[in-house]
C-alpha cells in the first residue's frame, strides 16, 4: 500500500495525488468506506500530470549556488511558481538569468529579499527570446529567494536558471583611470570599503605652490584608513598616512610641487577589513593683494567683465578700469552720475546702474573706454541694487520696494510691475520663479515673479541685524546681516522661509559673491572674508584679508577677488 484516501474529494469522494517513485505498472482498489454493507455507484478517473520540481513558495524553495551553475526547471502547469533560494554577500553584485528555453517558454524572474515576499527586481524579456535577466547588488548579506513562472498565465514550459555573483558593487574605482573626481573645498565624501582589498581612488586639481589638508573622518567601528597620495602619474607616491588624524583616521599635509591633477587612494589597513569613512580635501585658501586704485570718491560697487572692471564710485559715476594686469589697473573710461551710483550690472554690451535718486541708468559699453548713456527709468524710491533676469531689470528701490523695468530693449526701458515691500530694499537676488529680497531692519522678503506684471509676495523672515545684501543658493539663503554677520536661510519653502544658522563676523557683513563652493563676503571694517560652502548649510571661515578701508562688496573672477572698500578704493586679491 502506497496511499490512501477517503474523503478527500467533493463530498464523500475520494482523491490521491501521487508522484511516481519509478516506472511500471501500479493498481488501485475502490471500496465502500462502509465495508461490511456498503453498496453504490461510482466514476474512477486517473489522470497524470508532471510531478512539481521545485517549490511554489520561499518556504520550498530549491537551493541555488551563485557560482554560475545552471539548475534546470519546468512550469508544469498554468500558474505554476518555480522558487528557488541562494546566499548573497552584502555589497556583492550578482547576475540572475534564465536560459536554454523550450520553444513554448517565455520567463519572468521575480527576486524577493531576505523574508521571500519583497520584491526588489523583477524582469520579462531581458535576456532576449523570451529569458529574463537581473543585475544586482545585495545591500546585505543573507538568503534571497527567486521565483520564476510563465509570462503567460497559461504557459508552460522548461528553462535553466542560473545565478552568478559577478563582482562588488564598487562605490569608487580601484585604479587612476576610474578614480572619483573630488573638490578641494573640504566637501565630505562618503566612501566604504566594500570587500576585503578593496581600493578607492580619487583625483583632485592641484595648484604649485598650494596647501592642501587630506583627511579622513566619521569611520565606523569596524574602518581603518590608510592613505596614499599618488603624482599625476598615478603610480609614484608623494605621502602616505595610516593614523594621523587621531584614532584610525589618516591625514595628509602637502604642498603641491606643479599644478596638475593628483591621485588618492583610500584602504583598510588590515587586509580583511571592510568598512565605511568619509574623505576631505581642503585646499589651505591664501589671499594677497597684489594692485589697487584709488578713485575720488568712494568705491561702493564693482564689476568684472573680461578685461575690464566696472567701479560704482558714489557722486563721480562709473569708472571703467583696464585690468589686464591686475597689479596695475589703468582708468581707461568713465560717466557720471545723475545723482548717486550704488550699483552696477553689466550684460550683453551694456551697464546697468542703481543711482539711487536717479533710478535706473542704461549705458552703451560697446567701447568700454567711452561709455553713452542710452536710457534711464526713474523708479519713485531711491535704486539700491539691481538684478537682470530673463529680459527684466529687479530694482531694489529701498522705500520704492520692488521695481521690475522691461529691458528687452535696453533703449527703451518700461516699467511693468512693482511690489510694496515692509521694508526698505536694499538687496536683490532673483533665482527661477522669485525675487530674494534683502529689506533692511526687517530682513528677507520673497517674491513670486513667474508673471511680473503682477508680482507677488509669498514669504517673508524677519532677520537680526540690518539685511544689506542676499544670495541665493539651492535652497538656501545667504544674507549679509550688517553687525549681525551671515544669516543662513533655508528657502526650500518660498512661503515658509526658516533660519537655519547664523556666522558671526569681525566687521559687519555687507556685500556677497559665491564663486565655486566658496562665499565671498564683504565684511566692511574687517576687509574680505572667505567662507567654504562645502557645507551649504552652515559656511565656515576658510580665510580672510583685512583691506585697509571698508569693504562694501566683492567680485570673483578667475583667481581674483575685486572688492569696492570704500574710502580705499578698488583693492584687488589674488586667491591662492
Amino acid at each position: 500500500i502506497l496511499t490512501v484516501d477517503d474523503d478527500s474529494g467533493d463530498g464523500r469522494a475520494s482523491r490521491l495525488e501521487w508522484s511516481c517513485p519509478s516506472s511500471g505498472t501500479y493498481f488501485v482498489m475502490v471500496r465502500h468506506a462502509q465495508a461490511t454493507r456498503g453498496t453504490g455507484c461510482y466514476a474512477l478517473s486517473i489522470r497524470a500530470v508532471q510531478a512539481d520540481d521545485h517549490g511554489d513558495d520561499h518556504l520550498t524553495a530549491t537551493p541555488v549556488s551563485p557560482d554560475g551553475t545552471g539548475v534546470s526547471g519546468y512550469i508544469e502547469v498554468p500558474g505554476d511558481v518555480d522558487f528557488f533560494l541562494f546566499s548573497a554577500e552584502a555589497n556583492w553584485s550578482y547576475l540572475i538569468r534564465t536560459a536554454r528555453l523550450t520553444a513554448e517558454m517565455d520567463t519572468v524572474l521575480v527576486l524577493y529579499d531576505l523574508d521571500g515576499r519583497t520584491v526588489l527586481a523583477e524582469d520579462d524579456n531581458s535576456g532576449g527570446e523570451g529569458a529574463s535577466r537581473i543585475e544586482w547588488s545585495a545591500p546585505r548579506s543573507g538568503t534571497y529567494f527567486v521565483a520564476v513562472r510563465h509570462a503567460s498565465p497559461e504557459g508552460t514550459g522548461g528553462y535553466e536558471l542560473v545565478i552568478e555573483r559577478t563582482g562588488y558593487a564598487d562605490d569608487h574605482g580601484n585604479d587612476p583611470p576610474s578614480a572619483t573626481a573630488v573638490p578641494t573645498d573640504g566637501t565630505l565624501i562618503t566612501g566604504r570599503i566594500e570587500v576585503p582589498g578593496d581600493l578607492d581612488y580619487f583625483s583632485f586639481p592641484a595648484k604649485e605652490g598650494g596647501e592642501y589638508t587630506i583627511t579622513t573622518g566619521e569611520l565606523s567601528p569596524e574602518m581603518d584608513t590608510v592613505l596614499t597620495l599618488y603624482g599625476p602619474d598615478g603610480r609614484t607616491v608623494l605621502a602616505e598616512d595610516d593614523n594621523s588624524g587621531g584614532g584610525r583616521a589618516s591625514r595628509i599635509e602637502w604642498t603641491c610641487p606643479a599644478s596638475g591633477r593628483y591621485f588618492l587612494a583610500v584602504r583598510h589597513a588590515r587586509a580583511d577589513g571592510t568598512g565605511s569613512y568619509k574623505l576631505a580635501i581642503s585646499a589651505v585658501l591664501r589671499l594677497r593683494e597684489v594692485g589697487s586704485f584709488k578713485p575720488p570718491g568712494y568705491a561702493l560697487d564693482i564689476w568684472v567683465e573680461g578685461k575690464f572692471a566696472y567701479l560704482v564710485v558714489g557722486f563721480f559715476g562709473l569708472l571703467v578700469l583696464d585690468i589686464s594686469d591686475p597689479a596695475a589697473p589703468i582708468q581707461v573710461g568713465s560717466y557720471s552720475t545723475r545723482d548717486y551710483a550704488r550699483a552696477v550690472t553689466v550684460s550683453g554690451g551694456y551697464a546697468y546702474r542703481a543711482d539711487r535718486g536717479g533710478g535706473l541708468v542704461i549705458l552703451d559699453i560697446s567701447d568700454p573706454m567711452h561709455p553713452e548713456e542710452v536710457a534711464a527709468f526713474d523708479t519713485p524710491g531711491s535704486a539700491q541694487d539691481l538684478f537682470l533676469s530673463g529680459g527684466y531689470a529687479y530694482v531694489a528701490d529701498s522705500q520704492g520696494g520692488l521695481q521690475i523695468i522691461d529691458v528687452s530693449n535696453p533703449r527703451s526701458p518700461r516699467g511693468v510691475g512693482s511690489w510694496a515691500t515692509r521694508g526698505y530694499a536694499e538687496g536683490v537676488y532673483v533665482s527661477g520663479r522669485y525675487a530674494y529680497l534683502a529689506t533692511g531692519d526687517v530682513g528677507l522678503e520673497i517674491v513670486d515673479i513667474s508673471d511680473p506684471t503682477e508680482p507677488q509676495g509669498v514669504g517673508e523672515l524677519d532677520l537680526p541685524g540690518e539685511a544689506h545684501a542676499v544670495w541665493v543658493h539651492g535652497d538656501y539663503a545667504y544674507i549679509a546681516g550688517g553687525y549681525r554677520g551671515l544669516q543662513v536661510v533655508d528657502v526650500s519653502d518660498p512661503a515658509g522661509p526658516e533660519l537655519i544658522g547664523s556666522l558671526n563676523t569681525r566687521g559687519e557683513a555687507y556685500g556677497l559673491f559665491l564663486a565655486g563652493s566658496y562665499l565671498y563676503l564683504a565684511d566692511y571694517t574687517a576687509g574680505l572674508l572667505v567662507l567654504s560652502l562645502a557645507d551649504p548649510a552652515a559656511p565656515r571661515p576658510a580665510a580672510e584679508f583685512d583691506t585697509p578701508g571698508s569693504a562694501v562688496a566683492v567680485f570673483v573672477s578667475g583667481d581674483h577677488a575685486y572688492v569696492a572698500d570704500r574710502e580705499e578704493g578698488l583693492r584687488i586679491i589674488r586667491l591662492m
